[in-house]
């Protein structure tokens, strides 16, 4: 199928060539470089301001640029995939659209290999006569034709009957794994359906979850010596593991080893629950490895979704995980509406980061696990509305990350101070916490206050050149002198241009010595509340009462 072809000006010069259109003046004609047509030129012109874009009555005069082509797949319902415009797919398609000679793995509930939008794209066994009951070739599993069911292998023999065996292999029995595996690597551009993150890619899933999304972790450690086994025996290297699953559960050191000992990018899933897993035990999310990425959903205004679990220290980045449509085992029609389905949840953000590692891979081979989760974290689309909720406040971008972009970034601990409640003439210091999370230094010239009961006190970050992940704080004190409700910003200026705001605030209860009033509290006056230095009208009548007794004590004496 060809695939649907658009030209985008991109402006990027020739050199010193421009266009001219137009009546051709006399001192330009020694720099004619080639008659296009009739009325327009191109040029040869020396650098210098003489030589800039400009026109008048009689030509236009302007630099030639570069057009280069951007794919579009003519997949019939890719119109519908908002997610894949967010993460700036279509621009990234223009540099590289995958590879089959790339692997990854899903560990889930399976794969609908049936499925003609996948089927292209999904690991066969080479070695194995599917359906035949025998295990041809000899790696302990029978009829591992597209991966394997474990679930099938509870006493390490294969048991037809055994719970969740429903077929030897990874056939999907729920829809959860067919889901995950459209995301990655719907096959792309071949006008059907949709494209996946990776148009081509080789996808081998490895059933461990039942058919209602359950599963244990001697499943995954299974599916684990899965894969070990096809690079021992068949050459066979998996980059990335999709794992889209997770718990509440306590830090399991045989999980964290299986991990870290994988020679490729394990990605997760930060969970649904709303929670900070930096608060909580969330894993395989929390442990942190260099070789992990854990990721959260943001919905289709990339807002944080309402659903997703966030956290400073835990969650790397962010990626579409709300109004998913995406291919369903069994739905295989020409239809959009009868062939896809909507889902959400952060399980739906990790695969597009696996499809991601699946495209930078396939242009560079050469990468570490590290290196790759070094670059698909470090050039992400940076945004404020992640301050305290991810590790980078940056969220996945397919463009950024192929075309090596580089820029700073920052991630701010928190998008709020709040110093809670002093007396009038306390003082109260908080930190916050800066992290460069660019691949250019970040470089902090600029620190101020809109509210000069809030200051920058102590240790700040200025003028220190952040290297990627590095971090410094920045002390802000709160000395009210008066009682009332204080508001304010702190603004964050960077070497680059680049301006980050938090808002501050803070409560003061006034003193008896507290002979002002804070004019930001709406609706105060003076004598209100007793804390401005006018009267206390409760003080006053009892003074008054007393006066007036005294008074009548000394006339009735005279009277006597």
């Amino acid at each position: 199928m060809i695939a649907l072809i658009l030209f985008l000006l991109v402006a990027v010069s020739f050199g010193e060539e421009y266009l001219l259109k137009g009546e051709l003046p006399e001192s330009l004609k020694t720099f004619l470089k080639k008659k296009i047509s009739e009325k327009v030129y191109l040029l040869d012109l020396p650098d210098g301001p003489l030589f800039k874009q400009s026109f008048n009555g009689n030509f236009i005069l302007e630099k030639n640029v570069k057009l280069r082509a951007l794919k579009l797949p003519n997949d019939t319902c890719f119109s519908y995939r908002w997610d894949l415009e967010a993460i700036d797919a279509p621009e990234a398609w223009d540099r590289s659209v995958g590879s089959q000679e790339v692997y990854v793995a899903v560990f889930d509930t399976g794969v609908d290999y049936n499925h003609p939008d996948l089927k292209d794209n999904l690991w066969k066994n080479p070695d194995e006569v599917c359906d035949n009951g025998v295990d041809d070739d000899g790696n302990g599993y029978v009829d591992d034709c597209y991966g394997v069911n474990v679930l099938c292998y509870p006493r390490g023999y294969y048991d037809t009957n055994a719970p969740g065996c429903n077929a030897p292999d990874a056939y999907d029995d729920d829809g959860h794994g067919t889901l995950i595996a459209g995301i990655i690597g719907a096959v792309g551009n071949n006008g059907f359906l949709i494209p996946g993150v990776a148009w081509r890619v080789k996808i081998i899933p490895c059933k461990f979850l039942d058919a209602s999304g359950f599963g244990e972790l001697e499943g995954e450690l299974a599916c684990f010596e899965y894969i070990k086994k096809l690079e021992r025996d068949k050459g066979i290297k998996v980059i990335a593991i999709n794992a889209s699953y997770g718990g509440e559960y306590l830090f399991s050191r045989v999980q964290y080893e299986e991990i870290s000992n994988f020679n490729g990018v394990y990605i997760t899933a930060s969970g649904n629950y709303g929670d900070n897993n930096d608060e909580i035990d969330f894993y395989p999310c929390n442990y942190n490895l260099d070789n992990e990425i854990c990721v959260g959903a943001y919905d289709v205004y990339k807002k944080p979704a309402y659903f997703s679990n966030y956290g400073y220290y835990t969650v790397d980045l962010f990626a579409p995980g709300e109004e998913i449509l995406g291919l369903y085992t069994g739905k295989h029609s020409n239809s959009c509406e009868k062939s896809l389905v909507l889902g959400a949840g952060t399980s739906l953000s990790a695969p597009f980061v696996t499809g991601a590692v699946a495209l930078l891979y396939s242009l560079n081979r050469n990468l570490s696990p590290r290196e790759i989760k070094r670059e698909i974290l470090l050039t992400g689309e940076n945004s404020k509305d992640y301050d305290g909720k991810s590790y980078t406040c940056n969220l996945l971008n397919l463009n950024n990350l192929l075309s090596g972009e580089s820029s700073q970034k920052m991630c701010l601990s928190t998008g709020e101070l709040n110093f809670g409640t002093l007396n009038s003439g306390e003082s109260k210091t908080l930190s916050l916490t800066v992290r460069s999370t660019g691949k250019k230094d970040l470089i902090i010239t600029g620190l101020r206050t809109s509210n000069s009961a809030f200051k920058v006190s102590g240790k700040n970050c200025t003028l220190k050149a952040l290297k990627p992940f590095e971090e410094c704080s920045i002390q802000i004190t709160f000395s009210p002198v008066s009682g009332g409700t204080y508001t304010g910003e702190l603004t964050i200026q960077t070497s680059e241009g680049l301006i980050r705001s938090i808002k501050l605030y803070g409560e003061s209860i006034p003193t008896s010595s507290d002979t002002s009033f804070n004019p930001n509290v709406p609706n105060r006056s003076k004598t209100s509340n007793g804390g401005g230095g006018g009267c206390n009208t409760e003080t006053n009548s009892y003074f008054i009462l007393f006066l007036l007794l005294l008074l009548k004590k000394v006339f009735k004496g005279k009277r006597a």
